[in-house]
């Protein structure tokens, strides 16, 4: 059943959870039960024809989190990389790639053509012979005229023939914002768009992400504000990948083994609150998903913090650590152990 599915899915690992996908009769449904970070992952280690495969089936919000790490390398767009993830869009399925194009913010589209393309609105048709020279350029309305390298060309030649024949607006605002933009200046914009997006998952800025290995004193602890369980009630798709990467057995795991035979709701929040800051322990080391190996790291990080301080609040008394999980915020938990190594 659909169910039985979901449950092995999810408990499955990367490699494996691509195979089932693929022998999925419902690909789509389980590719967008995933989280962002999670199908990230999954598809970072496909070839090409197979990641396609995959990426058709993703929602907007998982496609704007997989190019926001794709497509940047720190503060930058990497114009290969923005190339590589424009034909990744085009070959799953150019309605997808159209879906992106209109959604995804203006900043980050404008940059990443400005970065390998040079757009050109001569006043005579003629002209553009003599302003191109031998670049290799195409014009789709006699009106804008697109130079870019010879390797792109038929690919970017297509991504605005799609905008053209669907979205008049779009093609003219993109083609113009590429002529008039100064590119720091809409590339810093880009950039603090796409950090709001990843905020919004749990990846604050670096300095922010830091903050998350400030010691806090036992009166810091006590003073600060108990769970408030309205705040858990708006529920964000999370990874579970703190809960499936356990290299070694830890204290916390013997709380959450206790923890699984009483309410789910409890477990799933606990998972929720795993997931914040194993993400922020993520952002402090440079959001690096390049390798699972790398993500791992970073995982077994912020499970190793806060089962010390979890052990140590308790004194190793895995009812008391119960009790704390329900009352304090796993953060906290977490700077606790770091304030005890």
């Amino acid at each position: 059943t659909p169910e039985e599915q979901a449950k092995i899915f999810h408990h499955s690992t990367f490699k494996e959870r691509a195979e089932l996908i693929r022998r999925s009769h419902d690909p789509r449904a389980l590719t967008r039960a995933l989280s962002h970070e999670e199908l990230y992952l999954l598809t970072r280690e496909m070839d090409m024809e197979d990641r396609c495969e995959v990426i058709k089936y993703a929602t907007l919000p998982q496609l704007f989190f997989i190019s926001d790490i794709d497509c940047w390398k720190k503060d930058r767009i990497d114009p290969d990389n923005f190339m590589e993830w424009i034909e990744t869009l085009k070959t799953a399925d150019e309605k997808v790639l159209l879906q992106w194009l209109l959604t995804m913010d203006y900043g980050t589209v404008v940059t990443g053509f400005q970065k390998v393309l040079k757009v050109l609105k001569p006043e005579w048709e003629y002209a553009a012979d003599e302003l191109l020279g031998d670049t290799p350029y195409f014009t789709i309305d006699q009106m804008y005229y697109i130079a870019v390298g010879e390797e792109n060309l038929e690919m970017v030649r297509r991504v605005f023939e799609i905008l053209f024949e669907n979205n008049r607006g779009r093609y003219i605002s993109l083609l113009e914002g590429i002529m008039a933009e100064t590119g720091e200046q809409i590339e810093e914009e880009a950039y603090q768009t796409r950090e709001g997006r990843l905020a919004d998952r749990g990846f604050p800025d670096y300095e922010t992400a830091r903050r998350i290995y400030r010691p806090i004193s036992r009166e810091e602890f006590d003073e600060t504000p108990k769970k408030n369980s309205e705040l858990m009630k708006e529920k964000v798709q999370l990874p579970n990948y703190p809960v499936l990467w356990s290299s070694e057995r830890l204290f916390l795991d013997d709380v959450l083994l206790h923890i699984s035979k009483g309410p789910q709701e409890f477990l799933e929040n606990l998972h929720e609150e795993l997931a914040w800051v194993s993400n922020k322990v993520l952002a402090g080391q440079g959001i690096d998903f390049s390798s699972e190996e790398k993500v791992k790291r970073g995982i077994e990080r912020a499970r190793f913090f806060i089962s010390i301080g979890l052990e140590d609040l308790s004194g190793g008394d895995v009812k008391k650590a119960e009790m704390i999980l329900s009352e304090r915020w796993c953060e906290n938990i977490f700077r606790w152990g770091v304030n005890k190594i």
